[in-house]
C-alpha cells in the first residue's frame, strides 16, 4: 500500500486506489502545487479565486492533449485532475523570524495523470510553469510540477482536507456531463 503522509480515511483510499489504478494503465502522473499571489482575505474568496485559476490551466491543457474533449469518444484519453486546496503545515526547523507569505501559506494541490493515448502535446514539467498556464499580472504566480514515480500522493495531496473534514473543496477534472448541464441550467435561471 502506499506511504501515507496523514492519517487516512476511505475516501483518501478509494482516490489513492483509483489514481494507481490509472497510472497502471499506460498513464502517467504529476503532482502540481500552484502557487498564487495575494488574494482577498477571506477563505472562501480564495477558495474560489483558486479553484477557477486551476480549472483555467485544466481547460488550457486540455485541448493539447485531446483533439475534440466535448466528444464521447475523447472521454477515455482526457487527463485527469484531482485537487484542493492546501494549507501550511509546521516545519520542524522553524525559522527565527516569520515570514511573511501570501495568503498565509494557502495553496492548491492536484494530481494530473495524462493519457499515454491522447495527443502528446503536453510536457508538463517545461509547458505549465510558463505562458499560457502562468500568465504575467494574474493571479496564479507559479505551477511547480514533480513526477510521480512511486504511489500515487493523494494521501499529501488531500492531507488539509482530510484533516479538516472539507471534502467539498476536492476538484475532479474533467467535470461530468450532469454537472455541465447542471451549470447550463443554473445560468438560464439566471438571466
Amino acid at each position: 500500500m502506499a506511504t501515507r503522509y496523514y492519517s487516512h480515511t476511505p475516501v483518501v483510499d478509494a482516490y489513492e486506489n483509483w489514481i494507481s489504478r490509472m497510472t497502471q494503465d499506460f498513464r502517467s502522473a504529476y503532482y502540481l502545487n500552484f502557487m498564487f499571489g495575494q488574494l482577498p482575505p477571506s477563505m472562501q474568496s480564495k477558495k474560489a479565486i483558486m479553484r477557477e485559476e486551476v480549472m483555467r490551466v485544466y481547460a488550457t491543457l486540455l485541448t493539447r492533449e485531446v483533439r475534440r474533449p466535448r466528444s464521447s469518444s475523447a472521454q477515455g484519453d482526457m487527463p485527469r485532475f484531482f485537487g484542493c486546496p492546501d494549507l501550511p503545515v509546521p516545519k520542524r526547523n522553524k525559522c527565527t523570524k516569520r515570514l511573511t507569505v501570501a495568503n498565509e501559506g494557502m495553496h492548491f494541490n492536484g494530481i494530473l495523470v495524462l493519457s499515454n493515448l491522447g495527443r502528446g502535446q503536453l510536457n508538463p514539467e517545461l509547458d505549465l510553469p510558463r505562458e499560457p498556464y502562468v500568465r504575467s499580472g494574474g493571479h496564479l504566480e507559479r505551477v511547480h510540477v514533480t513526477p510521480i514515480e512511486h504511489d500515487s500522493m493523494a494521501s499529501y495531496t488531500f492531507k488539509t482536507v482530510e484533516r479538516y473534514g472539507h471534502w467539498d473543496d476536492i476538484l475532479v477534472l474533467p467535470r461530468s456531463r450532469s454537472e455541465l448541464a447542471n451549470k447550463r441550467l443554473g445560468e438560464r435561471a439566471l438571466d
